[in-house]
């Protein structure tokens, strides 16, 4: 599996350096001078081995829930979300200190964090931890703990090569953060024409950003190129639409996504997109409609035109 993702495995020994420093830094705070700090807790489920080693370095007990004089402890912070989402059993506010051993895309937090080390947002990895049991398939284990969270045998036949193939399907499906729509559209033709230029009837996947779950149907793509311009190859235009689609998506972005990129990179007079689809979410699960049909459209440009549109909507229905 490449997904394009750079990793980096942190090795125990990171893990103890990372403990030492984290526990200096925190005898080092006001707070800690002070006697505040109370207990430390680990945010499930990375941040629980530093976090032990942490408590036995500070010689404090470790907490089952944070509260407003707690330490809490995570092996990568990124945009404050996980500790925004956790429950306190003291008071309100948040805890005294977030320590992590990476700080991930420079995450504004409101309290003090110390880091072990540094990414840059423009260098997103993969970090593969000691306690990743799957070595270099870690988000497997993530997929173990949902089957037996839902009550199944991750050893049964069935289920046992279910976390890779898992990995493997949903790096498939996403495999549109890898592309660039403008290397896409970079090479064009002279072709003199100022007509429309439209294909229908591109089939796409994508995956519900809300659920996870896949929603699929046809996109409808259209332009009009400058006069004297050139147009873009047939095969680029449905490349286009796969590379947006896959990716996390609703139906709405990715229609705007798609005539925006064909916009900008194209150098067009105007784009019209509709894109037709069946959401598993719906279909499945809440109101469970099969045969319901989202229809969405993006027009830019001269497509906004009455008759322009008109024109667009004609030939798409055939």
């Amino acid at each position: 599996m490449d997904n394009g993702i750079e990793k980096e495995r942190i090795s125990w020994e990171d893990v103890y350096s990372a403990a030492g420093m984290l526990a200096d830094a925190v005898r080092s705070s006001a707070l800690w001078r002070a006697g505040r700090i109370v207990d430390v807790y680990g945010v499930p489920s990375g941040g629980v081995p530093l976090a032990l080693l942490l408590a036995e370095r500070l010689k404090l007990p470790v907490a089952e829930v944070p509260g407003p004089f707690t330490v809490v402890v995570d092996d990568i912070v990124d945009s404050g979300a996980t500790l925004r989402g956790l429950k306190f059993s003291k008071g309100t506010g948040v805890p005294a200190l977030y320590t992590t051993m990476i700080k991930y895309r420079d995450a504004k937090l409101p309290f003090d964090c110390v880091s072990f080390r540094l990414v840059n947002r423009e260098d997103p990895k993969w970090f593969i931890f000691p306690w990743d049991h799957t070595g270099e398939e870690g988000p497997e284990s993530n997929v173990t703990r949902i089957l037996q969270y839902l009550g199944e045998d991750p050893d049964r036949d069935g289920l046992r090569e279910t976390p890779k193939r898992f990995i493997k399907a949903m790096s498939e499906m996403c495999e549109g953060y890898t592309e660039d729509p403008e290397e896409i559209l970079s090479k064009r033709f002279e072709a003199s024409s100022d007509e429309m230029v439209l294909l229908r009837n591109i089939s796409f996947s994508s995956l519900c950003e809300h659920h996870l779950l896949p929603f699929s149907g046809k996109a409808h793509v259209a332009y009009l190129p400058k006069e004297n311009g050139k147009v873009v190859g047939l095969s680029k235009l449905a490349r286009l639409v796969n590379c947006y689609a896959h990716r996390l998506q609703i139906q709405e972005r990715l229609t705007s996504e798609i005539a925006t990129a064909l916009d900008t990179y194209a150098e067009t007079n105007g784009v019209g997109v509709v894109v037709q689809a069946q959401h598993g979410c719906a279909q499945c699960r809440g109101v469970r409609q099969p045969s319901a049909e989202m229809v969405t459209s993006c027009l830019l440009g001269k497509f906004r035109r009455a008759s322009v549109r008109a024109e667009f909507l004609s030939l798409i229905k055939g």
